[in-house]
């Protein structure tokens, strides 16, 4: 990456070798870090990622994807999703168990 670069992970803890991210850091390899998953959550007292400056990363408790707009869309799937049942309807968004 860049020296200039900043990573951002949204999403799951392990995609990013966060050992590493913070040596990047520290090192000023890249210019910064967002991130909102976690492989431990909450982070360890002696995780490195709490050794970089707050001024080079930004940690989000796990709810960056929240937000008014979102919940509202959550809300209202969620209550189709209960007048699809109950009319017998299969519900909307089904994941095919068969692949995963």
């Amino acid at each position: 990456m860049k020296s200039r670069a900043y990573l951002i992970n949204l999403s799951r803890g392990g995609v990013v070798d966060e050992a590493a991210l913070a040596d990047a850091l520290l090192k000023q390899v890249i210019a910064g870090a967002a991130t909102d998953v976690f492989v431990q959550e909450p982070l360890g007292a002696a995780d490195p990622l709490l050794k970089v400056p707050e001024d080079k990363i930004l940690f989000t408790p796990h709810i960056a994807g929240m937000s008014p707009e979102s919940m509202r869309r959550i809300l209202m799937d969620s209550a189709e999703n209960i007048a699809r049942a109950l009319t017998g309807q299969p519900p909307l968004h089904v994941v095919n168990p068969k692949l995963g």
